[in-house]
Parts: C-alpha cells; structure tokens; sequence
C-alpha cells in the first residue's frame, strides 16, 4: 500500500490529463458537428430559396397572357428580377454549379421581362424562342434543385452521385443542358 501512496499523485495528474483530453475531443467534435451543420443549413435555406424562385417564374410563365393577368405577369417578374442579387447569392451558397444555372435563368427572365414589358406598351408578340429559353433555363435549375433536396442538402454527396450517374462530368453536362 506505500506503493499507492506513491504513485498517488502522478496517478491522479495522469487521469486529469486524460479526463481534460477527453473533455478538448468532445468540445472539438461538437464544434465540427455544428460547423457541418450550420453549412447543411445555409445550403438548405439558399435551395428553397432558388426553388421557391424558380417556382414563382414558372407559375407566372404558366398563367394566360390575357389583358387580365398581363400587368400581374409583368409585375411578377419585376419582383423577381430585383431578387436577382439574392438569388445569385444563393446559387453560390448552394454550390458553385449552381452559379452558371442562375446566371442561365437570370438572363433568360431579363429577356422575357424586356419582351413582356414590349408586349403591354407596344402589343408585340412574345418569341418562342425567349419562351423555350425560359422554361428551360428555370425548368433545369429547378431539376438539379430537387436533386440537391433528394441529398439532404449536401453538396458533395450531390455532386459525387452526379458525377457517377451522368456519362458527361456534371459541369459540362449542365452546360450543354437543352
């Protein structure tokens, strides 16, 4: 028992040590888990973001161009063409393939809002090309939105998956997208 005695001391300095060790692994996990999470949430925010954007153009696209709903369908797109900022901001939380999508789309909406506001001063018809470029520029973000929900919001898993079930790499395959 004088051995215990001891050994003491350096005993129960060698379990403090151990105990603080485990104490600084759980802290630093903690903070990985939440880091992690915190960028899961910020990625799922800018998602329904993007989705409830891409949504509203494609609900306003849908809705008969009579004289009735001409100026609420100008003005709809109007509203969003002002969250563009916002909405680039998303695309890049989101996830940098996201980025030339939203700029796709963003483009396609300020053609369609210049030849929608043509339309009402004027009464010229709306091309269908500018029609076809809008429905597939926000018919294909909306597409890889969804992708992107199906995986939980995590980016990598996304495009990891992609990159396997797609025979192009993903970014040319969003670049060549119809």
């Amino acid at each position: 028992m004088e051995w215990l005695k001891e050994w003491a001391v350096p005993l129960s300095a060698g379990a403090t040590f151990l105990l603080a060790l485990a104490a600084f692994w759980a802290i630093r996990q903690t903070y990985k888990f939440r880091k992690e999470d915190r960028k899961r949430e910020r990625s799922a925010r800018s998602t329904e973001e993007l989705c409830q954007w891409t949504e509203e153009a494609l609900r306003l696209l849908s809705l008969p161009h009579n004289d009735e709903n001409k100026d609420k369908i100008y003005q709809g797109l109007t509203d969003l063409l002002r969250m563009s900022v916002a909405m680039s901001a998303a695309a890049i939380t989101a996830g940098p393939e996201f980025e030339g999508l939203t700029k796709r789309a963003l483009s396609a909406l300020a053609n369609y809002h210049k030849a929608m506001r043509a339309k009402i001063t004027k009464n010229k018809q709306i091309e269908a090309p500018l029609i076809t470029e809008f429905v597939t520029s926000f018919a294909g973000l909306q597409l890889y939105l969804n992708l992107l929900r199906s995986w939980d919001y995590e980016y990598d898993k996304f495009i990891k998956d992609a990159c396997q079930n797609v025979e192009l790499p993903l970014s040319e395959h969003l670049q060549t997208y119809p």
